[in-house]
């Protein structure tokens, strides 16, 4: 099976694939990472930033056969993460909501954006969720908005 990942996040120089999973979809977090509510995950890779930082790539499927992709770097300081975030923001079509990344004690840990990306995959126009909290940079995007907010408070709760 060809696995094509796609990616938003800019300056990935290169990744490598680390696991295939061909699961039964799970309801719950199991041994091989997939998620609940029926998220399966397909690919685990990691790559360099062009500075060298580690940059951890996912990407999960519903049974409807959505995917969400997720892009995790934790960079050297927190400025650093900003910036990764105003790049996204950037080539934003459309910001849909602007705002404080919150914990769960409803805490300010960050900033996180909602928007739709200028590109589409299979005709559908992609969503992006992306967040900083510190260091980390935390990206998110599908066709789906649904499947989306659903990965993220599942992922980030």
């Amino acid at each position: 099976m060809v696995m094509t990942c796609f990616f938003f996040t800019e300056g990935i120089t290169s990744f490598t694939i680390k696991s295939e999973y061909n699961s039964a979809y799970r309801s719950e977090q199991d041994d091989q990472g997939n998620l609940e509510p029926n998220f399966k995950l397909l690919v685990l890779a990691n790559g360099r930033t062009g500075d060298g930082t580690p940059t951890f790539l996912s990407t999960y499927a519903t049974p409807a056969g959505n995917k969400v992709y997720k892009t995790f770097i934790e960079f050297n300081s927190t400025q650093r993460s900003k910036e990764q975030l105003g790049q996204l923001l950037k080539i934003a079509d459309k910001v849909i909501e602007k705002g404080p990344k919150k914990d769960r004690h409803a805490g300010s840990v960050g900033d996180r954006i909602v928007i739709i990306l200028p590109e589409k995959k299979e005709n559908k126009q992609l969503i992006a969720i992306a967040w900083t909290s510190g260091q980390k940079y935390v990206e998110l995007s599908s066709t789906s908005q649904d499947d989306l907010l659903a990965f993220e408070k599942i992922t980030n709760p």
